[in-house]
């Protein structure tokens, strides 16, 4: 499984470059606790963000989930409830 995160928006709207991981070349606990975390999410959800919490600096995830040839782009805003979050943090916490 590989999964991309797409940062976007924050202060004067810079878009770092994106940050991938396969879930085959992490040790196996991190790669367990990753394809979990992904399963809690809704795959067939609606690809509309939710909307914004207060702050016009605040940040946009676009995540991309590659698996058993199958790809699925989900979006979500910084400050809203999202299962999404706890991929966003594994994933970037290793770059």
């Amino acid at each position: 499984m590989r999964i991309t995160i797409q940062r976007s928006g924050g202060f004067a709207g810079l878009r770092p470059p994106p940050v991938t991981v396969d879930t085959a070349q992490l040790p196996p606990d991190q790669s367990a606790a990753l394809q979990e975390a992904v399963k809690r999410v809704d795959l067939t959800a609606s690809q509309e963000p939710s909307a914004p919490q207060r702050g016009a600096d605040r940040f946009q995830y676009q995540v991309t989930i590659e698996d058993a040839g199958q790809t699925r782009s989900l979006t979500f805003n910084e400050g809203t409830p999202s299962p999404l979050k706890a991929i966003v943090d594994q994933v970037t916490a290793g770059a």
